[in-house]
């Protein structure tokens, strides 16, 4: 069975392949890319390469150096339906909440996880004890009430030791 430190170095591992894949096709300079030769859409300006996005004020391709500021609010990336501010703002909190619930991942694997299972081992090892000594304390009883039953069976001659001889008879 794998450990937690197995699984999550493995998923830190595949996680930073795929994050390093994605950076490198979304910003590699493999060539002079020419976005401005795509005006005459917007699909045709953000399907031809992924560092290119539409200006939809003054209706051109821009190579993604850095946001225009009168294009700042109306500009498109990779998609005519969301504005690149709306992609950002999503791309921020989806790398946010990847980054919190990793920590607490983390933090859970260990720290938190190992203590947990130490107080449910001691829980088991308090419930078990306590069932072994109910278990005792019943087979004390059982032990002193056949005694009682013996005494007074002896006492009144009620023994089962000689069955042809003893004054007790059971009704049919």
């Amino acid at each position: 069975m794998m450990n937690n430190w197995t699984i999550l170095s493995r998923s830190a591992l595949i996680l930073t392949i795929f994050l390093l894949a994605a950076t490198k096709s979304a910003v590699s300079n493999d060539g002079d890319i020419e976005c401005n030769l795509h005006n005459s859409s917007c699909e045709a300006c953000v399907k031809y390469d992924l560092r290119c996005y539409y200006c939809a004020n003054d209706n051109q391709c821009y190579r993604w150096i850095g946001m225009n500021d009168e294009c700042k609010h109306n500009s498109y990336w990779r998609t005519c339906k969301l504005s690149a501010s709306i992609w950002i703002t999503l791309l921020v909190i989806l790398f946010s909440l990847v980054t919190i619930l990793s920590v607490i991942l983390i933090i859970w694997c260990c720290c938190i996880g190992p203590c947990c299972r130490r107080f449910q081992q001691r829980q088991l090892n308090r419930w078990d004890g306590a069932r072994r000594s109910m278990m005792n304390m019943h087979q004390e009883r059982q032990r002193l009430r056949q005694q009682q039953r013996d005494h007074f069976r002896a006492k009144h001659g009620l023994t089962n030791n000689d069955t042809t001889s003893s004054k007790y008879t059971r009704f049919s």
